[in-house]
């Protein structure tokens, strides 16, 4: 059961919902898919470094300064839960 709804979410491919009409297409598609992935975590660790540094730098005054750091995560974070659904 589970490989008959990995193949075809494979066949579809994956969450973007588009149905392929050739079997190669749809694992380039899974491929671009986990290239992205990977992109985006990179941008989330460098994000993360950033706020660690601040907090880091900041000492006390980092609620203060160091939001921007904190909320350019928090909407990286967001946007990657809401496109891979909640990973």
């Amino acid at each position: 059961f589970t490989s008959r709804r990995r193949r075809k979410r494979e066949m579809t491919g994956g969450n973007s919902g588009y149905v392929c009409k050739v079997p190669g297409d749809a694992i380039k598609a899974h491929q671009q898919e986990a290239e992205q992935n990977l992109v985006d975590m990179e941008k989330f660790k460098i994000l993360r470094e950033r706020v660690r540094q601040c907090y880091r730098e900041e000492g006390v005054n980092h609620q203060e300064n160091c939001t921007e750091h904190v909320k350019a995560y928090a909407a990286a974070l967001r946007n990657f839960q809401s496109k891979n659904n909640g990973l």
